[in-house]
């Protein structure tokens, strides 16, 4: 599905809405035509009981997805966050130092600024990393090192603080590149298809008088699931499609 990640949140949302919905009322009207109306309408009490405990069991699990694809956004907004607070850190706390370490260290950490914005994110997009990006945050850890050996004044404090900012930057960014190539697991989103086939095939065992009337609910019961799968895609991975997590942040960085 890495392509719909490439389209507009709006073009994901028809698209689902088609894919749902057409074979929902196609199905239906098939259905129709096999099973007649007095031999549904007799079984309506029980279709009927059916159908609201198959549909909440659904709706639960619908929405405990979409809850966890919330979540899983909002972490990946907090990592990213991180690792821009903990760059500004180390360019903050450098400037104690004394140069050159200083000086280059404060360029690589500008340098690795631009590189998420002109590379990494773009290639985020595609579920990929930027291997110039890879190299400055190695030159950041080792330009850090360097930068506190060479410091001759006895401030552990100090020291302690800058290496925990560097952890901070590299976890980070590690993080922020495990969460882009993870997202929900296929045998979830199998289960996920399978139990909104089953919940709208629901409909079609109940004999209502208006058939019109049955198919326009059927149609707004396979809408309404896919509104909730393109909010799942697109939360799904924070750093991709429309709704991505936007670079902006770095520009405090630079």
């Amino acid at each position: 599905m890495s392509f719909l990640y490439l389209l507009p949140t709006w073009l994901i949302i028809v698209l689902e809405i088609v894919v749902f919905v057409v074979p929902a009322v196609g199905g239906h009207m098939i259905v129709r035509r096999l099973v007649p109306h007095p031999y549904l309408a007799k079984h309506n009490e029980i279709t009927g009981f059916v159908l609201a405990i198959v549909g909440v069991i659904y709706a639960v699990l619908l929405a405990f997805v979409v809850i966890i694809a919330w979540e899983s956004y909002d972490q990946a907004s907090n990592v990213a966050q991180a690792e821009v607070a903990a760059a500004s850190d180390l360019d903050r706390f450098s400037q104690t130092y004394m140069d050159p370490q200083r000086s280059q260290l404060r360029a690589e950490i500008a340098r690795y600024a631009r590189l998420m914005e002109d590379e990494e994110w773009p290639a985020m997009q595609k579920g990929e990393q930027s291997a110039a990006a890879l190299a400055s945050a190695d030159r950041i850890g080792d330009l850090t090192v360097a930068m506190i050996d060479a410091d001759p004044r006895p401030r552990v404090a100090i020291h302690n603080v800058v290496t925990g900012a560097l952890r901070s930057f590299l976890d980070s960014r590690r993080t922020r590149l495990d969460e882009n190539s993870e997202g929900i697991p296929t045998s979830l989103w199998i289960g996920l298809v399978i139990g909104a086939m089953i919940t709208i095939s629901f409909t079609y065992l109940f004999g209502a008088e208006d058939f019109r009337l049955q198919l326009v609910v059927t149609g707004l019961l396979a809408t309404l699931v896919a509104v909730m799968f393109s909010m799942v895609i697109a939360l799904d991975y924070p750093y991709r499609g429309y709704t991505a997590i936007s670079s902006d942040i770095w520009e405090h960085v630079r």
